[in-house]
């Protein structure tokens, strides 16, 4: 029997890169994939170094140094701390263990392109809340809420648009 993938695997684009084209003679100043437009510091570099000295040996699966500072300083239990490989990784793992063909998410109209695709990727019905002047109101958000509403994705900072959601409006919703 040969295995199948996913059904929303396959309905799926293929992950497009930034057009980094330039008029000839313009330099290219490109942050369009969270690159630093600074080179690394000299302390960056060190630290770099020391980890590559250790890359021959298995990762700390569980970030144990790094989200127990995020404890200590959040005054949070360290177990309710969850770290990954960027943001992508995170999402997607909150995909596979919430959506489904029966599901929904909820999401606001200029946010992060990524949600739909997590949402595709397990079968789940999106629903796009209205934003206002390229803001997420947690009103709008709240409207498209229903019964199979698994997920209500913000990014806070906006993605692409760089707009906030006051920590209290996040409280709320």
């Amino acid at each position: 029997m040969l295995l199948k993938a996913n059904p929303g695997i396959n309905n799926l684009s293929a992950y497009q890169l930034a057009d980094l084209s330039v008029p000839v003679g313009q330099p290219l100043i490109s942050l369009a994939q969270n690159e630093l437009y600074f080179k690394p510091s000299a302390l960056v570099l060190e630290s770099a170094n020391r980890a590559a000295m250790l890359s021959n040996q298995y990762p700390d699966t569980d970030w144990s140094e790094l989200t127990g500072t995020i404890a200590d300083v959040h005054q949070i239990h360290q177990r309710r701390i969850l770290c990954g490989a960027g943001s992508m990784e995170l999402l997607e793992l909150l995909g596979r263990i919430y959506l489904s063909s029966e599901d929904a998410i909820v999401m606001s109209e200029y946010g992060y392109s990524f949600f739909k695709t997590v949402a595709q990727m397990y079968c789940a019905e999106i629903d796009i809340a209205r934003e206002i002047n390229c803001t997420v109101k947690v009103d709008s958000l709240l409207e498209k809420v229903r019964l199979n509403t698994k997920i209500v994705f913000i990014a806070n900072p906006g993605n692409p648009t760089g707009t906030l959601v006051s920590a209290a409006e996040v409280r709320r919703l």
